[in-house]
């Protein structure tokens, strides 16, 4: 996808990358702001040329300015490589793949080989105008063998290339069939192939005038064109609207002069009257195709309704169509005819064609909305992938000292279980050592003092801090 025009958009990409405020960005957020506007990805080996090239001031960051030069030039695909997503599934199943299935879509999608199918589409685009202008006589051609040989080169190449396509798929998938440029493609290809196996007899062979449309299979391969294309359809709802309008209008003209116009010329003249000399002349109101002049033009509503096109068009109508109505209609005044077309004039060529414009613009318009849209939801998504990381990097850190609290706790009860284990063998020893010295209390007060103080470390060391 192409950078987004709105400049709207690269201000809240650069300011979202740009964290300290500085007015810089280093080249790792280069790369991901540019991801964000484009959604293409930047090879890491063109990070030096990056930086030597848009780095105007050589302070080994980029500002807004060069920022803004940097993804303009660089959407030019002079460095980026579009992203491609592999398909899921084929028609094997759901989570079942070809064999070779994305690699042919890499095939299929390399800049290489799209360009070499874009010049053989031109190519034989070129190739139908010269056999028309040089072999215009279809029963008798001077160069039939050599149009027959350019028309088998293409339609293999073009078979080919539809094989391809639908491999990468998976094969004539439903995902294929959804796209309108691939159901083109195969009704184009399959014409083709069946015009240059002469199994298409009339008047089926006609079909083969389709060639001349392959030149649109060019609108998928060039994004400027797709664009245009994709525009034009979107505009198709609004520029109904605006075309049952202006047939409204153009049917209640045709009507009206129907009624005033269609007698006009009656008898195969009509006079005009010089009102500065006072003198009158009579004019042949026959024309070329042996009818009056009102009869031809405005004698019924479909030819009334024709001539008013061509007054729409501008092609001669005023010779033709309405000054001989200026001058005949009314021998005292041409305030009908003139009050007639001027209108209709005004409001058809003037107000409602340029109705249609503006809804052609509209949706050109509306379609840089829809790419700041997709930049808003890619930072959206941004935004949700952060915020995710710094939750699971906070639970990592709870679950982390969780199990280190688990496992002091096991240490605890173990030293707790010792030191039971300890003051039982002491008091053993202490009766043992009560019956040694029974005529001597010195020497026993002196040893109880000893055990006293060894109770009283082994209390303090049960008495340990937990969190230590």
């Amino acid at each position: 996808m192409p950078a987004p025009e709105s400049k709207k958009a690269f201000v809240k990409v650069f300011d979202r990358f740009d964290a300290d405020k500085s007015g810089y960005l280093d080249v790792a957020e280069v790369k991901e702001a540019f991801r964000i506007l484009t959604g293409a990805e930047i090879a890491n080996q063109d990070y030096e040329d990056l930086m030597k090239k848009f780095d105007f001031d050589h302070n080994g960051s980029i500002d807004f300015d060069e920022f803004l030069i940097l993804v303009n030039q660089l959407d030019s695909k002079e460095y980026v490589e579009p992203e491609v997503e592999p398909y899921k599934g084929s028609c094997l199943g759901k989570d079942k793949k070809l064999p070779f299935q994305d690699e042919v879509l890499r095939i299929y999608t390399n800049k290489i080989v799209a360009a070499f199918v874009g010049l053989c589409i031109i190519g034989n685009f070129f190739v139908n105008i010269l056999e028309k202008q040089i072999d215009p006589d279809i029963s008798n051609m001077q160069h039939e063998t050599l149009w027959a040989q350019f028309d088998v080169t293409f339609n293999i190449i073009f078979a080919i290339e539809l094989v391809a396509n639908m491999y990468s798929y998976g094969g004539p998938v439903r995902s294929f069939w959804a796209s309108g440029w691939n159901v083109f493609d195969t009704i184009i290809v399959v014409v083709g192939v069946l015009t240059m196996a002469n199994v298409l007899g009339p008047p089926l062979d006609k079909l083969k005038l389709m060639r001349a449309f392959r030149v649109f299979r060019l609108f998928k391969r060039v994004e400027s064109l797709n664009k245009i294309i994709v525009a034009l359809l979107k505009s198709i709802p609004g520029v109904l609207n605006a075309f049952v309008v202006m047939v409204v209008f153009f049917c209640i003209y045709a009507i009206l002069a129907v009624e005033l116009f269609r007698e006009f010329g009656e008898g195969g003249d009509y006079q005009t009257y010089d009102y500065t000399t006072d003198s009158e002349a009579n004019i042949d109101s026959v024309t070329l195709r042996g009818y009056v002049h009102g009869i031809e033009y405005y004698g019924t509503f479909m030819r009334a309704l024709y001539t008013l096109f061509q007054v729409m068009t501008g092609e001669s109508w005023s010779e033709a169509v309405v000054r001989p109505l200026l001058f005949g209609w009314s021998r005292d005044h041409a305030i009908v005819p003139g009050v007639f077309f001027v209108t209709f004039i005004l409001m058809t060529n003037l107000v409602l064609m340029n109705v249609v414009v503006a809804v052609l613009l509209e949706n050109f318009v509306t379609d840089d909305g829809a790419e700041d849209t997709v930049v808003d939801a890619r930072l959206a998504d941004l935004d949700l992938k952060e915020a995710t990381w710094g939750m699971n990097a906070k639970l990592d850190r709870l679950t982390e000292n969780m199990e280190q609290q688990q496992q002091l706790s096991k240490d605890v009860a173990s030293l707790t279980d010792a030191v039971a284990d300890l003051r039982a063998e002491l008091k053993a020893i202490r009766e043992d050592r009560s019956g040694e010295f029974p005529g001597k209390p010195e020497i026993r007060e002196e040893k109880i003092r000893e055990e006293k103080a060894q109770d009283y470390s082994i209390d303090r060391l049960q008495k340990v801090p937990f969190g230590l």
